[in-house]
């Protein structure tokens, strides 16, 4: 974790959890998120196992295993093709992101879902939710890291 738990959930209003069954695992960063729940905060969990916190997330996403490239690029999709990016952001402070765009904008999400069994309207909410409650903070373990995709996954 490169932040303290109190400062990057004080204020956050959507949580994306993905490979970490946070409640288990790392107790005290979920008892910051459900914390952050109670104040209003959104909560979205993307796991294809059956973890405690998905239970108690507005949206639980569950992937066949090794689709994270797939819905993670789904998900920009939507939010390219939405327009809901931080333009700001995105000229400030990245390089390659047209070529980025490119690259996710064939991740259309009836073709996502075929790959990975998200739904494509459970996908689009997914985005939305994530890319309109900000600031928004992507929490990960283990589970998106330690495969043959897991560098894909975080870059």
């Amino acid at each position: 974790m490169t932040n303290s738990v109190p400062e990057f959930s004080a204020h956050t209003q959507c949580f994306l959890i993905t490979g970490s069954n946070t409640t288990e695992a790392h107790p005290l960063v979920a008892s910051h998120v459900l914390e952050a729940r109670e104040r209003g905060a959104k909560i979205i969990v993307v796991d294809p196992r059956e973890v405690q916190i998905g239970r108690l997330a507005d949206l639980y996403l569950r992937p066949r295993p090794g689709t994270d490239v797939a819905w993670l690029n789904g998900m920009m999709h939507v939010i390219i093709g939405e327009g809901l990016e931080d333009r700001g952001f995105i000229e400030a402070r990245t390089e390659g992101y047209e070529e980025f765009r490119q690259a996710v904008m064939e991740y259309i999400p009836e073709r996502v879902e075929e790959i990975s069994g998200i739904s494509a309207d459970d996908l689009r909410a997914a985005a939305r939710m994530y890319a309109t409650n900000k600031p928004a903070a992507i929490l990960y373990a283990m589970g998106i890291t330690q495969h043959t995709t897991g560098t894909d996954n975080v870059k």
